[in-house]
């Protein structure tokens, strides 16, 4: 039986508030062909499926939304003054007289007709904390999540920084020495490890003795191949954060796998 106190009711609470901000996701979504046996009948997917249109470099969260500022009108004169060069872009928290690489977000090449026909992202991009609108990351994976999910990062960073970075996840109060993976199951009936990428990231009411660190490979390996399992990344404070289909998980991973032991015979 789950616990009735003050943790549980937040915990209630903390699942109905994510459910609220995924359902913009789930709106505009589709399953992919074939994977229909990965959830449970009739739950509906939240957000993007990336398998079947990105492969290790792919960075499939620049699809939809682009990182890069909208093209202005002060961008459409200089393309037509400049055909055949790059417009870049940079974090305007950085000091134009010292801009270094990690500071351009990345650019967009003119064509002759004044206009842009190719966009470059900064894989290496790293905002300034005062251009950011959260707090700064606290761990390497952090920035790897964050730049993943703002579409500067590719599948292959992410997945391999994940597979050798921590993330803490939460034991139930009623398995507190963890006989069993802490899968918390929504409405939908879909079963998702919530896990948090630093221990700042944790809800203050926590029980300290249900934290368990545990590797990104163990997530990867062990949760993400189980059917139907799904992990939520929170890296925010509540206000950062990404679900992602376990199966998918498992195969980027076992995709990076192959190519290094490919590399290393």
């Amino acid at each position: 039986m789950m616990p009735t106190d003050d943790r549980a009711d937040a915990w209630q609470a903390w699942d109905e508030s994510v459910m609220r901000r995924l359902e913009q996701e789930e709106a505009r979504t589709v399953e992919p062909e074939g994977n229909s046996g990965t959830r449970t009948a009739g739950a509906q997917p939240r957000y993007p499926a990336l398998r079947s249109r990105h492969g290790l470099d792919g960075t499939p969260f620049a699809d939809d939304r682009s990182p890069l500022p909208a093209p202005t009108d002060a961008d459409s004169v200089w393309a037509r003054a400049h055909p055949g060069e790059w417009r870049y872009y940079v974090d305007p928290g950085a000091d134009d007289s010292a801009v270094q690489n990690s500071n351009i977000l990345g650019g967009r090449l003119a064509d002759d007709e004044g206009g842009f026909s190719e966009v470059w992202l900064n894989p290496a991009f790293t905002p300034l904390p005062k251009s950011l609108r959260r707090d700064y990351f606290e761990t390497p994976l952090e920035l790897v999540l964050w730049r993943f999910v703002s579409g500067f990062g590719t599948v292959r960073s992410f997945i391999t920084a994940f597979g050798n970075g921590e993330v803490i996840m939460v034991l139930r109060e009623d398995d507190p020495l963890g006989r069993e993976w802490p899968l918390r199951r929504f409405s939908d009936g879909s079963r998702v490890l919530r896990v948090f990428t630093a221990s700042k990231r944790l809800p203050a009411d926590i029980n300290p003795w249900l934290r368990r660190s545990i590797s990104g490979r163990e997530v990867q390996e062990q949760i993400c191949t189980l059917p139907g399992v799904d992990v939520l990344f929170e890296f925010g404070n509540g206000r950062d954060m990404i679900i992602m289909r376990g199966w998918e998980l498992a195969e980027w991973w076992d995709l990076a796998e192959a190519e290094r032991r490919r590399e290393t015979k």
